[in-house]
């Protein structure tokens, strides 16, 4: 059976959201990424800054994405896998990084 229109049509709207959030996501992470590089002067910086839940997190998700061979194309850098609520997390853990530009934990928390 052919897939109904209204069906069809929500898809692509949800698809256009999912690349906006997609975008932005990944531009977050890019920024984080970017000022604990410059500050740490190295780009290992995910095992001195993120938290024991982060690191279990990513080691969860990367065995599942190994199981799952469906679960491809991920960039291998720690911070690829994780959320939002943990890149709130690292601004607002190490906000001496952040504040200049952000001003504000609160408006970053309730992103």
């Amino acid at each position: 059976a052919p897939v109904q229109e209204h069906v069809r049509q929500a898809s692509l709207q949800m698809q256009r959201y999912f690349r906006v959030l997609y975008v932005l996501e990944n531009i977050v992470r890019h920024f984080i990424d970017s000022r604990f590089r410059e500050e740490d002067q190295t780009t290992d910086w995910f095992e001195n800054r993120a938290s024991a839940d982060m690191k279990k997190r990513l080691e969860q998700r990367r065995a599942t994405e190994e199981q799952n061979e469906w679960h491809t194309g991920r960039n291998r850098e720690p911070i690829y896998y994780m959320d939002f609520g943990d890149l709130s997390n690292l601004m607002t853990n190490h906000w001496s990084l952040f504040q200049e530009i952000l001003h504000s934990q609160t408006w970053v928390q309730s992103r």
